[in-house]
């Protein structure tokens, strides 16, 4: 039984996703972490944690200094020669299939982006509207090719009473549990072996 619970708990971290959510709603930005569907707010700081950050510090008494004996000075030690670390450069294209790698398994849960153009002049908005969604346009393939994106909401809107052109985003990027070890597993198994060898190349080179 108990390993029957061991198991149903580690299939359910598996699945846990992790991530970062952000806002803004025009005037206002938030951003924070999320771990499965809590979110938790990192900025602003929430209430709670302003207190605490607020609360004034308890001073300790300070100990009467007694005057010590002069420590002997310690012998300087001659510098250690440092390590050529461009010798260790073949372990970059590892590093940078590692982060292509996590790039592709991370999912954008949701993605909503709202701009609102003002403008008094039909004419001239028009034509800011129509350049607007061709920029749109031609981003939203680059992003549909990093990402997987579940949910997406995107709009461009005209208001000709308004004064100034507001913009709206949310952005929420998860990826699960599991697939951040199974990477690091790989790809830190990889590495190893790489650093491993290139060491015993420079040793034997030395």
């Amino acid at each position: 039984m108990g390993w029957l619970i061991f198991l149903a708990i580690l299939a359910a971290l598996n699945c846990l996703p992790l991530g970062g959510r952000i806002r803004f709603d025009g005037q206002n930005f938030s951003a924070g972490v999320l771990i499965g569907k809590l979110p938790i707010r990192l900025y602003p700081l929430p209430d709670w944690l302003k207190r605490k950050m607020d609360r004034p510090k308890k001073e300790k008494p300070k100990k009467p200094q007694t005057a010590s004996p002069a420590a002997p000075r310690p012998e300087e030690k001659p510098a250690q020669p440092k390590g050529d670390w461009k010798r260790f450069l073949p372990l970059l294209p590892t590093a940078l299939d590692f982060l292509g790698s996590l790039r592709r398994k991370l999912r954008l849960n949701e993605l909503t982006f709202v701009l609102t153009m003002a403008g008094d002049d039909p004419a001239d908005l028009a034509q800011n509207y129509g350049r607007a969604w061709a920029a749109l346009g031609n981003l939203m393939p680059l992003i549909d090719r990093a990402f997987v994106i579940k949910k997406r909401n995107l709009d461009i809107r005209c208001d000709f009473c308004g004064e100034e052109t507001t913009v709206s985003f949310a952005v929420d990027l998860t990826i699960t549990v599991g697939r951040i070890v199974s990477l690091l597993v790989v790809y830190g198994i990889r590495m190893l072996k790489q650093f491993l060898s290139l060491k015993k190349a420079v040793a034997t080179n030395e």
